[in-house]
């Protein structure tokens, strides 16, 4: 009687098991057939967050076409065009988004490829695959091995558009670009102005030295707002550099090793005078027309 209880036992557990590992298949199918994408929670900063999975076509296979719908709105489809660009070219941006079927601003569009591909930044942060993501609310901006999200519902207008595509643009150029410049990696030379480890600012370290209060956050924050300020705002810097040698070595460092031909300099974008201290660069209000003229 025993040895067929324990047998009985035996076989229910099993039959638990298999209903149950069939219940997770389900579940697994169902997300993979109706999801858009699936994620990982990151820093969008931490250059040890690398992982961020997409169902999307290899981008090899990506191609991009569209019909104009009206005077504003593009859609945009992964049907094959000759006239697209593709991963093998030696510098090239590409396009995805989500939801799918979804229509997209066209002036969101040409603002960010005149930007990323423009001649001051193209060289530094490109090959980039840009995402524009109509359903993440937050954080307005990720970046992800060369691939950078920007979640557009989040973001007000084009100029912060701008401003927080440029503030990713420098996660690219931070941990991707200065890292093949030299033997080690050149963003160390920023880091240690500041910083004893990714997240621990040295001991006398006060608020003026950085260029709001997010950069405090971390090494990787402090240098995508620091340039973020250097290049809409480069004229406040300067002034603000001569009167803090922090700042001035953190404004000399992006002088001496990314725009070595004093590209942005003595510039200013903003519409209003610059407060003394702001909690996120990519709020400060700008002239974008003043500022796409420039990158012409």
């Amino acid at each position: 009687m025993q040895i067929f209880w324990i047998y009985l036992d035996k076989k229910d557990f099993f039959k638990f098991v298999f209903f149950f590992v069939g219940f997770l298949l389900i579940i697994f199918y169902i997300d993979k057939s109706f999801s858009g994408r699936t994620h990982t929670t990151f820093d969008s900063a931490s250059i040890y967050n690398k992982e961020d999975v997409y169902s999307w076509s290899d981008l090899s296979k990506l191609y991009f076409s569209w019909e104009i719908l009206g005077q504003n709105y593009f859609t945009w489809s992964s049907e094959k065009n000759s006239n697209s660009q593709t991963k093998s070219e030696k510098k090239w941006i590409i396009f995805d988004f989500y939801p799918k079927n979804i229509t997209i601003r066209k002036e969101e569009l040409q603002l960010i490829k005149k930007i990323v591909l423009s001649d001051y930044l193209q060289e530094k942060t490109t090959p980039l695959e840009v995402v524009l993501d109509y359903d993440t609310k937050e954080p307005r901006g990720r970046l992800s091995n060369y691939k950078l999200s920007l979640a557009l519902n989040s973001i007000k207008n084009n100029w912060e558009l701008a401003k927080v595509l440029v503030h990713e643009l420098w996660h690219v150029v931070d941990i991707y670009y200065l890292d093949k410049l030299g033997d080690y990696d050149l963003s160390d030379n920023f880091y240690e102005i500041s910083w004893l480890d990714s997240d621990k600012k040295k001991s006398n370290s006060k608020i003026w030295d950085f260029a709001s209060w997010y950069a405090l956050s971390n090494k990787y924050e402090d240098f995508a707002e620091s340039f973020t300020f250097y290049v809409f705002h480069n004229d406040e810097f300067k002034k603000r550099s001569e009167i803090n040698y922090t700042l001035k070595k953190k404004y000399i460092f992006f002088s001496n090793y990314i725009f070595v031909n004093d590209e942005f300099k003595n510039t200013a974008f903003e519409d209003f005078k610059v407060k003394d201290y702001n909690r996120d660069t990519t709020k400060i209000s700008i002239n974008l027309t003043r500022f796409l003229y420039y990158l012409e």
